[in-house]
């Protein structure tokens, strides 16, 4: 009897791999309980509404049986083109070189990084999404309203030159003066960042999908608002990811004194594993003992930040802590504060033998510097 139950087995044995490997040869599927149905992927939408009105104001063409293409016809609309096309070339040359810096440089940042933390960002949408083009969400937040979808119809030669005005200094310099932006950003025509934003976004060939409005409660929960509140969340992708990202822009007094509990609840959100931090040109704020609570946050929330000299002081990256890579060079702050954002401390560390070049300017002075702090 055990002889018999052997040479079954053993037949049994033999049976199996020749099955298996006539099921391969004849290119049939394998019975697999497993298996799972790959995921289909459903291309993203945009609001053309949006879309459009984002790439007229950004002197982009839009297709010819939308709503809004008779105003490429108008010979002032050619010149804002003309206009936004040189003033972008200038701009886009400096966004390339982050482009490569971000794959090159940040790539560990950017491989762990799902958010980004911006705070006094302004509109500065580019930079952001350049130096982190990778995670999904984006935290923006500054002392500069919302404001208001654009209404296209209220446009005429005027108010698309108050377009290029508002954004001059940025695409050429890298960033938003703030004296500026209480008038460019505050009048009837550009009454906050939501209509800059829109033509950063379609100028570096992304997609808005959305804006809505949010209510931020003092436990830092979010909920969507029918009317402009002091929170924007702003959806967007481009065609060749096909992956939905948000930026979510908050009208907030940074100060200690002014600081809410919904914008500290919300910021306590943030994972510290990631969560990479960036600021620039944000007129040495946090050099303020009154910015406290936005400098410990930076601090505390951010697994990395990538900055340059207006934002944390370097001796707040305590080496025990933080691992800080300097790139280009620091020989004193703007001229307008120097008297109490000169970093003698930077000014020793620049004077290292490890210091990286850079290869594009960044921030306020011609001879530009970056800092990329790694938490340990």
């Amino acid at each position: 009897m055990k002889r018999i139950l052997f040479a079954a087995a053993l037949a049994a044995l033999v049976l199996l791999p020749s099955c298996k490997n006539r099921r391969q040869q004849a290119n049939l599927p394998q019975e697999d309980s497993t298996a799972v149905e790959e995921p289909v992927v459903i291309p993203l939408q945009e609001d053309k509404a949006l879309d459009d009105a984002a790439r007229i104001l950004a002197g982009m063409e839009v297709a010819p049986d939308s709503p809004l293409a008779p105003w490429m016809e108008k010979s002032f609309w050619k010149k804002h083109r003309e206009e936004m096309d040189r003033m972008w070339a200038t701009c886009r040359e400096t966004l390339d070189k982050i482009d490569t810096f971000a794959v090159t440089d940040l790539k560990d940042i950017n491989e762990k990084a799902l958010s980004v933390f911006y705070p006094f960002s302004g509109p500065d949408f580019p930079y952001a999404a350049a130096f982190f083009p990778k995670p999904t969400t984006y935290w923006f937040m500054a002392l500069e309203k919302t404001g208001s979808i654009p209404v296209m119809d209220r446009m005429s030669e005027h108010t698309f030159s108050m377009y290029r005005n508002a954004m001059r200094t940025h695409l050429k310099s890298s960033y938003f003066i703030t004296n500026a932006m209480d008038n460019d950003l505050a009048n009837n025509v550009i009454d906050g960042t939501i209509p800059i934003m829109m033509v950063l976004m379609a100028r570096m060939d992304f997609h808005i999908a959305s804006i809505t409005y949010q209510v931020l409660a003092d436990d830092g929960s979010l909920t969507p608002s029918d009317k402009p509140t002091d929170v924007v969340e702003i959806k967007y992708f481009n065609r060749e990811e096909n992956v939905m990202r948000t930026v979510y822009y908050l009208y907030a007094n940074l100060r200690d004194e002014y600081f809410k509990a919904g914008t500290q609840a919300l910021i306590d959100t943030f994972d510290p594993a990631t969560t990479a931090g960036y600021t620039k040109s944000c007129s040495y704020c946090m050099h303020k003992p009154h910015f406290s609570q936005v400098r410990n946050d930076m601090l505390q929330h951010a697994f990395a930040v990538v900055q340059d000299d207006t934002g944390v002081p370097y001796k707040y990256f305590e080496p025990e802590q933080w691992d800080v890579t300097l790139y280009g060079g620091y020989t004193h702050p703007l001229a307008s504060f120097e008297a109490y954002t000169y970093q003698l401390d930077l000014v020793q560390a620049y004077k290292g033998d490890d210091i990286k070049p850079l290869a594009f300017k960044h921030g306020y002075m011609k001879i530009s510097s970056l800092i990329v702090a790694r938490k340990k």
